[in-house]
C-alpha cells in the first residue's frame, strides 16, 4: 500500500483547506466605497502629524543639540578616565601566549592518531594509512 493511496491525490487532501469566497454583495459595498473615497484628502498618520508639530520639533532639535555640547564637553574633558591599579600592570604569561607565530610558507601538517595505551603519536603519512 502506497502513501499516496491512502490519502488519495493531494488535491483531495488540501480539498478543506480552501478559504471560502467572500459574499456577492462584498463587491458592490467595496466598489461603492472606493468610489466615494477616491476624490477625499487622505488623513495624516501620527509619524506626520508628530513632524509637523512646532513643539515637539523644537524638542527634537534641542535634544540634539543638547546631545552634541555634552559629547563635546566630556570628550574635551580628562582624557585619561582609566584609573591604574598595581593589578593593571601587563601579564608576561599572557603576552608570552599572545605573541604572534610565524608559519612558514613550506611547513606540511602533522596528522596524528592517539591511542589511550600509547603514549607516543603515531604520524600518517598523507594517505591516511599507517604504511
Amino acid at each position: 500500500m502506497n502513501a499516496n493511496d491512502r490519502h488519495g491525490p493531494p488535491e483531495e487532501i488540501f480539498a478543506g483547506l480552501v478559504p471560502p469566497a467572500p459574499p456577492n454583495e462584498m463587491r458592490g459595498r467595496v466598489l461603492g466605497a472606493a468610489h466615494s473615497a477616491w476624490g477625499e484628502e487622505p488623513g495624516s498618520d501620527l509619524w506626520t502629524r508628530i513632524w509637523y508639530h512646532r513643539g515637539l520639533r523644537a524638542a527634537w532639535a534641542g535634544a540634539i543639540v543638547l546631545l552634541v555640547v555634552g559629547h563635546f564637553c566630556v570628550a574635551s574633558g580628562n582624557s585619561s578616565l582609566v584609573a591604574f591599579t598595581e593589578d593593571s600592570r601587563p601579564d608576561l604569561q599572557m603576552a608570552e601566549f599572545l605573541r604572534p607565530v610565524r608559519i612558514v610558507a613550506s611547513a606540511t601538517p602533522s596528522i596524528g592518531r592517539f591511542s589511550p595505551d600509547v603514549t607516543e603519536i603515531t604520524t600518517l603519512s598523507m594517505g591516511g594509512s599507517d604504511s
